[in-house]
């Protein structure tokens, strides 16, 4: 399974520049725009597959794309928890037709802010595919749906290192250890394995 490519960014941010500004204890508006882009640099640091913790942290648009459906017994692992919905199952049938799997075909077990699964429905399995790369494609929504929803560990992280970063301006990128520590408990890796 390779990365999950976003669709749809999210349209709200993780911190505004005020929080940030009174985690910093700056008072003017000289660096507001410096401030702006360490909040964007922490929050790419933590969302989506390249992040630190592999997850979604604010509602946006994904696709993942399979070579083959999983081996008897096994489900499909969305990645980057937590899921607020899948939108659609598609695949290439043998005759080189892409089809849209019915949602009455599959079960989705949505685990919250755990790794959430795809089974075939009861009685079902998966419709043969063509064998070629890709052949396999879901489209989901993941993300908390608000900032004030985002696990307070991920938010104080991203202050740690927007704090970290404005006061050694040579060390952006550089991941704090404080920071590390209160993002490991919600680690995932990219097939939704739990890692913390």
């Amino acid at each position: 399974m390779g990365s999950p490519v976003l669709i749809t960014p999210a349209t709200a941010g993780l911190l505004d520049v005020a929080s940030a500004k009174a985690h910093l204890r700056v008072t003017d508006n000289a660096e507001d725009g410096y401030i702006q882009q360490l909040i964007d640099v922490a929050t790419d640091a933590i969302n989506g597959p390249s992040g630190l913790i592999g997850r979604a942290i604010l509602t946006s648009t994904w696709r993942q794309a399979l070579d083959e459906w999983p081996e008897y017994a096994e489900p499909i692992v969305l990645p980057l928890p937590p899921l607020q919905s899948v939108t659609s199952i598609t695949y290439v049938d043998q005759e080189g037709i892409t089809q849209t799997l019915a949602p009455a075909d599959y079960q989705l077990v949505n685990s919250g802010d755990l790794p959430s699964v795809i089974w075939p429905a009861y009685g079902k399995i998966w419709p043969t595919i063509r064998s070629q790369a890709a052949a396999i494609t879901i489209q989901f929504v993941a993300g908390w749906t608000g900032p004030e929803k985002v696990p307070a560990r991920i938010r104080q992280a991203a202050l740690v290192m927007i704090g970290f970063w404005f006061d050694h301006r040579d060390a952006l990128g550089q991941v704090p250890d404080a920071a590390d520590h209160l993002l490991r408990p919600l680690m995932v890796d990219i097939g939704g394995r739990w890692v913390g």
